[in-house]
C-alpha cells in the first residue's frame, strides 16, 4: 500500500499489489468472523435454535456444496446412509450445516486424490445422530494430533503457508457440536487420510417413524428437481427483476398459479408501480440498474407502502439477509428459484383460489418449453462471452455474466451450470484468478454433456 501510495510501482506491479492487499483483507475478514463465533461461544452468547429439522434436506444442501468443491479438485463425493434413519431430528440446522461444511471444506483442502464421504448413522436409544466425514488426504502426524482442536492451532507450521486458514475452524466446530449435545472425535493416518466423527443430540426418536431405504422418503423429503407440485392461488404480484430469463421463468410460475404479474426491470419503476397500484406481494431483486432493491424498499417503506416485499438474490449470505430485514423486507428467497420454496414463501401473502387444487408438471408445459428452448439456445453464446471476457481479463463483465447465470441456470434444469457460475463469481469477488480457466472448461463440459 505504501508503494502504491508513493507511485513506485509499474502497472503490472500495481495489479499484483492490489490483489495481495485484497487477498489479505479477505483472509483477515475470515479470521475476524471465526473470532466472533468463538467469542460468542466463550461468552455464552451463541444462540441455538433447536427445531424440528428434516435430516435429508439438511444433507442434500450440504451435498450440493461439498460435491461442487470435490468436483473442482477431481475428487468423488458421496453420502452413505446407514439405515434405519429418522425423517426429522431436533437440532439447530444452521449450526449442524456449519460443522459439517467445515469438515467437508477441510477434507477437500487436504485431499488431492480419491474421495470424500459422509457416513450417516442413527443411535435411537441414545437419541443421537452420528456423521463420519472421511477423506483420502494427507492425514495428520501422530505427534500433532493432541492439539488439533486447540484454538489457533493447525497440524504443523507449514499448514497455514500451504493451505491457509486460521486454526479456529475445528475448535469452533467441536464447541458447536458439544452445544448440540455431542462432540467431535477423529482418527488419522499420515498419507492415508482422516475421519472426523460428529455426534449430536437428535431428540426423542420414535422407532415406528424410522425409514429403512431411500424409496421410503415422503415426496417432500426426496431430492426434488426444479419442478414439483404447487397449489393454485390468486393475487397480484409486482416482479422487479432485470434478468430477462428470470423475468420469464418467475412470471410463468406465477401465471400458472393463477396469479397476475407485472414486471419492471429496475427499482425506480418498481417504486412508481407500487405506489400507484395495489399488489399483494412485491418480489424485489437486489442488483438492478438505476436503483437496486435495498434502496427501492427503503423508499417504499418511507413512503408508507405496507405491501409485503420479498427479496430475490443469488447472494444468499447471512449479512445480506440481515440487511434485507433491516430495511423492511418481509421474506427472503435465494436464486436459483426452487418452486416448492418459492410458493411456500409467497403463499403466506396470497389468498388461495376457490378452486380445486391441481398438480402441474411444468417440465412438460408448452409455454415453459418455449422459454426453456430460448435459454438453451442462448447458453452457448453466454458461455462463449464468458470465455472471451476471461481472455480479455474483463473481470467486471465476467462477474456480471456469472452472477446472472448462477441465478437462473438451476431454474431451467441446469443446476451444475449454476454451481460452476457461482464458483466463478466467488473467485472474482475474492480476486482469485488461477481457477477461472478450469472452471470455464468445466462450464463448457457441462454444456457438451447436456
Amino acid at each position: 500500500a505504501d508503494l502504491l501510495r508513493y507511485g513506485l510501482l509499474s502497472a503490472s506491479e500495481q495489479d499484483r499489489a492490489v490483489t495481495d492487499i485484497l487477498q489479505a483483507a479477505k483472509h483477515l475478514s475470515g479470521i475476524i468472523n471465526d473470532i466472533l463465533d468463538l467469542s460468542k461461544i466463550e461468552a455464552n452468547k451463541m444462540e441455538l435454535e433447536t427445531i424440528s429439522t428434516s435430516l435429508f434436506q439438511v444433507l442434500d444442501s450440504i451435498e450440493a456444496i461439498a460435491q461442487g468443491q470435490a468436483k473442482e479438485k477431481g475428487l468423488s463425493f458421496k453420502i452413505d446412509y446407514q439405515f434405519p434413519m429418522p425423517l426429522t431430528i431436533k437440532t439447530d440446522p444452521t449450526r449442524l450445516k456449519q460443522i459439517l461444511l467445515n469438515l467437508c471444506n477441510n477434507a477437500a483442502k487436504f485431499t488431492e486424490d480419491g474421495e470424500i464421504k459422509i457416513q450417516v448413522s442413527c443411535l435411537p436409544e441414545q437419541e443421537k445422530m452420528v456423521f463420519a466425514v472421511s477423506d483420502t488426504g494427507i492425514g495428520i502426524r501422530k505427534e500433532k494430533q493432541d492439539k488439533l482442536f486447540h484454538k489457533f492451532v493447525q497440524a504443523d507450521e507449514s499448514t497455514t503457508r500451504n493451505y491457509g486458514g486460521s486454526g479456529l475452524g475445528l475448535a469452533i466446530s467441536k464447541q458447536l457440536a458439544e452445544m448440540l449435545g455431542g462432540t467431535i472425535t477423529f482418527n488419522s493416518k499420515l498419507n492415508e487420510g482422516s475421519c472426523f466423527t460428529v455426534s449430536i443430540g437428535a431428540g426423542p426418536i420414535n422407532q415406528d417413524s424410522l425409514i429403512y431405504a431411500m424409496d421410503e422418503l415422503p415426496e417432500h423429503d426426496k431430492k426434488a428437481g426444479p419442478w414439483s407440485v404447487i397449489d393454485k392461488f390468486c393475487g397480484h404480484v409486482l416482479l422487479a427483476e432485470d434478468n430477462i430469463n428470470n423475468q420469464q421463468l418467475i412470471s410463468l410460475f406465477l401465471t400458472k398459479a393463477n396469479i397476475t404479474v407485472d414486471v419492471v426491470d429496475n427499482g425506480n419503476d418498481a417504486i412508481e408501480k407500487a405506489l400507484v397500484n395495489h399488489y399483494d406481494v412485491i418480489l424485489m431483486d437486489m442488483q438492478m440498474p438505476i436503483m437496486g432493491g435495498i434502496e427501492a424498499t427503503e423508499m417504499l417503506r418511507s413512503a408508507g407502502c405496507a405491501t409485503p416485499i420479498i427479496a430475490l438474490t443469488a447472494n444468499a449470505t447471512a449479512e445480506i439477509k440481515k440487511q434485507c430485514h433491516a430495511v423492511g423486507f418481509n421474506e427472503f428467497l435465494s436464486k436459483p428459484i426452487e418452486v416448492d420454496v418459492f410458493f411456500d414463501v409467497i403463499n403466506q401473502f396470497l389468498k388461495e383460489a376457490d378452486i380445486e387444487k391441481e398438480r402441474s408438471n411444468h417440465l412438460n408445459d408448452p409455454e415453459f418449453q418455449i422459454i426453456l428452448q430460448q435459454f438453451i439456445k442462448e447458453l452457448p453464446d453466454t458461455i462463449a462471452k464468458m470465455v472471451q471476457f476471461h481472455q480479455q481479463k474483463n473481470w467486471l463483465e465476467l462477474k456480471s455474466l456469472a452472477h446472472q447465470l448462477k441465478g437462473v441456470a438451476g431454474g431451467y434444469g441446469y443446476p451444475e451450470v449454476g454451481v460452476i457460475a457461482g464458483r466463478i463469481q466467488s473467485c472474482l469477488e475474492e480476486n482469485e484468478f488461477n481457477d477461472l480457466s478450469g472452471l470455464l472448461d468445466n462450464l463448457q463440459s457441462e454444456l457438451i454433456e447436456k
